[in-house]
């Protein structure tokens, strides 16, 4: 009995020794190795980092070289001089609202809506003109955007394509009549296979919602969802989207988004979510614009600071903007939308 009792502590205590040093040896290099892994994964990112911002900072050069070219005195003459253009004017700003209650992340799920705001028929003053966002160019906006603007509806059918910005800018942006396929974290790999809620018609792929009936306008932003994958891949998916949608609907006028650059805050410190990755993102799908019937807008020129980053006072996460934020937007698309018509 001894002999059976003393087998069993025995066993028991070569037991404990050996999940010991399981524990000891095998759990740490199973962690060891992922964490090898993840900091091939970091380095990997880096580098391709470090070759878009080279690109980009081509691009850059280029563009400056370029200038210099067409600003060259010709020989025996001068160049002429052409006129500045004229300085829009301030507008009284309204007292900031409170930013906590303002803040639009994008968590929700809603597909298509229409939006109930003020309805004028009188047009505002907005930023016009494509920018191409080469590197952290800057430029941006460096004062407070104003609030006291008359509301311009849209006058045609409008389709808003994309993730939760554009679920913002359709809660937020004080627009009527407006219509949307867009879907919180969504991307546009998997556009087609989504289906979305939709008001009135139940749950709709995006396939059934351009069958149903003819829009004038449709607008696109998607990308920062994307900033994970390769982003050539990326770009070439997008074409491909952008081809499909023209088949659906000839003749509408497609709107590709610039993708919002991130806050300095983000920017500085991710590896993924930078205005590099951003910024080579959208010098690829500029390239889609024909200037006829798909164009490129680029709504930088309204929330960049001086370095190109999404301006910190108009966003709370670095990626979103306070809800206050997407009304200007909302004009200047108008603007857009009318100059393109």
């Amino acid at each position: 009995m001894k002999n059976i009792k003393f087998k069993e502590g025995l066993s028991k205590y070569l037991f404990m020794i050996l999940v010991a040093v399981t524990s000891v040896i095998i759990v740490p290099t199973y962690g060891y190795s992922s964490f090898r892994e993840k900091k091939a994964e970091d380095l990997a990112i880096q580098q391709e980092n470090e070759k878009i911002q080279e690109y980009l900072d081509s691009l850059k050069n280029d563009n400056a070289a370029n200038q210099d070219v067409n600003n060259k005195e010709p020989d025996g003459g001068c160049v002429e001089q052409k006129p500045e253009p004229t300085p829009q004017p301030d507008i009284e700003q309204k007292p900031a609202e409170d930013e906590d209650n303002n803040s639009s992340s994008g968590n929700s799920n809603s597909g298509s809506s229409s939006n109930n705001g003020s309805s004028s028929n009188n047009g505002s003053s907005s930023n016009n003109g494509n920018n191409g966002g080469n590197g952290n160019s800057g430029g941006g906006s460096s004062t407070e955007l104003s609030f006291d603007i008359v509301y311009t509806q849209p006058e045609e059918r409008t389709l808003f394509i994309g993730d939760s910005r554009t679920e913002g800018f359709m809660l937020y942006s004080k627009l009527n009549n407006l219509e949307s396929f867009a879907s919180t974290g969504c991307s546009v790999y998997q556009m087609w296979d989504l289906r979305v809620d939709i008001p009135g018609k139940g749950s709709c792929s995006l396939a059934d919602v351009l069958q149903d009936g003819t829009y004038a306008n449709i607008h696109i932003l998607l990308g920062i969802n994307e900033l994970g994958n390769n982003l050539d891949n990326t770009i070439q998916t997008y074409g491909n989207f952008i081809d499909a949608i023209r088949n659906y609907q000839p003749d509408a006028r497609i709107y590709i988004a610039a993708n919002f650059h991130v806050g300095p805050q983000k920017h500085y410190t991710h590896s993924v979510f930078n205005n590099i990755r951003i910024n080579y993102l959208n010098e690829g799908l500029k390239k889609f614009a024909d200037n006829q019937k798909v164009f490129y807008l680029d709504a930088n020129v309204l929330f960049d600071d001086a370095n190109g980053n999404m301006n910190e006072n108009y966003t709370s996460d670095g990626v979103h903007l306070y809800a206050k934020y997407y009304i200007p937007w909302g004009q200047w698309l108008m603007e857009q939308f009318k100059t393109h018509r």
